[in-house]
């Protein structure tokens, strides 16, 4: 059985957008509107972290919380 939850997108440079998803209670997957994909996307793009969380019966189960870090210069102690 599906449902629809409530999902809020926060972005470390202040964005936050609300949405609706849909959720598999049997499987526990949450499929999300190419629209959150496409604010995950950008965020990685430019560097920015990001949190995509699901609002359900009062309780909020984390789906994504990633801080990107931007690519390391180069030099001889730096990772590749």
């Amino acid at each position: 059985m599906t449902a629809l939850i409530n999902v809020i997108f926060t972005s470390t440079s202040g964005e936050e957008t609300t949405g609706k998803a849909q959720y598999d209670h049997a499987s526990g997957l949450v499929t999300l509107p190419g629209s959150f994909q496409a604010l995950i996307e950008h965020a990685r793009a430019v560097g920015i972290g990001c949190a995509l969380v699901a609002h359900e019966n009062g309780y909020q189960l984390p789906l994504v919380h990633q801080l990107w870090s931007l690519p390391w210069k180069t030099s001889s102690s730096a990772p590749a």
